[in-house]
């Protein structure tokens, strides 16, 4: 399958499931309509304020709406994050800051793969088309490995906790905190009563259920780093042309600015994508209630996640090396 490179022959196309049929077919062939239409505009004003005409604003603001539009269509973006969110205990803030911080460093790796082609690769046999590629692969790639790291942690978290020995127990347990009680009808009742979240087992010494303040607690800089830079690390091909044609004419101002914008509409969508999928997995959550079903279809919900990341990852890894 040959590469499809975007108009002007810069960076390859982005690589997507394909979106011709289905029930989607008609939405995303819609999409790719209207973003060839933003591409022209924004050429067009680019052509603009090189001659001399106004055309600043509307460059900044046809950038915005293309990242909004662009967002929605097919892409691996918002599938990841979203599929993450729906694969973790991760509060909702976090997951709009993870899909801002994603469209930030992918509206950098533009800028560094066209400031590169024209301060750098000109002087080597690199092209930036490239350049692209590989930060397509090296993107697609971590998308894999982020979601096989995920199911691995969440089938870890199946697996029961192996219990400690009874002597150890019993010695932990009954020194520390119970002599001024009837050990016999405590053995008794241990069996029967249930923990409230953070509370510690006094027969394994764990607590069965974590407490509020760490789910809710500051998410890992390892685990945000690997989300927003298997995103982030895949320039979005709109930004790659606005930027050339914008250096090309020695508007560099412009096309930072227009990257920028173009970043803000993306985040924007892609936070409302992933608010979509957290709220549906709360509703299926509380649908469940306190039922047998709650524990099973929580860890369903999220090892799909998992899965729907790694085959996301794989497909779009598949298309990217045999391209």
């Amino acid at each position: 399958m040959a590469a499809a490179q975007s108009s002007l022959g810069i960076g390859v196309a982005e690589q997507a499931p394909a979106s011709d049929s289905g029930l989607l077919g008609g939405f995303f062939a819609w999409i790719a309509t209207r973003q060839r239409e933003f591409y022209d505009a924004m050429r067009a004003a680019l052509t603009a304020m090189r001659d001399g005409g106004p055309g600043a604003w509307l460059l900044v603001g046809l950038s915005f709406l293309y990242g909004i539009l662009h967002a929605a269509g097919p892409g691996h973006g918002k599938v990841v994050i979203s599929s993450y969110m729906l694969a973790n205990e991760t509060a909702l803030r976090r997951g709009i800051a993870l899909s801002f911080s994603a469209s930030l460093v992918q509206a950098l790796s533009a800028i560094v793969i066209v400031g590169l082609g024209f301060l750098v690769l000109r002087q080597l046999a690199v092209s930036q088309t490239d350049t692209t590629r590989f930060f397509e692969i090296a993107s697609y790639g971590l998308v894999v490995a982020l979601g096989l790291w995920l199911l691995v942690r969440k089938l870890r978290a199946l697996r029961p906790a192996a219990p400690k020995p009874a002597a150890l127990s019993s010695a932990a347990v009954h020194d520390h905190g119970h002599h001024h009680h009837n050990h016999d009808r405590h053995a008794h009742d241990h069996h029967h009563h249930d923990h409230a979240p953070g509370e510690v087992c006094s027969t394994c010494g764990h607590a069965h259920m974590p407490m509020p303040d760490q789910l809710s607690g500051p998410m890992k800089l390892r685990d945000a780093a690997a989300v927003v830079l298997s995103v982030g690390l895949r320039p979005c091909t709109g930004a790659l042309i606005v930027l050339t044609f914008a250096f090309l004419n020695g508007l560099w101002a412009a096309g930072l600015v227009s990257v920028l914008a173009m970043a803000l509409g993306t985040a924007i969508t892609v936070s409302a994508l992933a608010t979509l999928a957290v709220t549906a997995k709360n509703v299926a959550l509380r649908m469940s209630g306190s039922s047998a079903l709650s524990g099973p279809v929580s860890h369903a919900i999220e090892i799909g996640g998992a899965l729907l990341i790694i085959a996301m990852g794989v497909i779009l890894l598949g298309g990217a090396l045999g391209a």
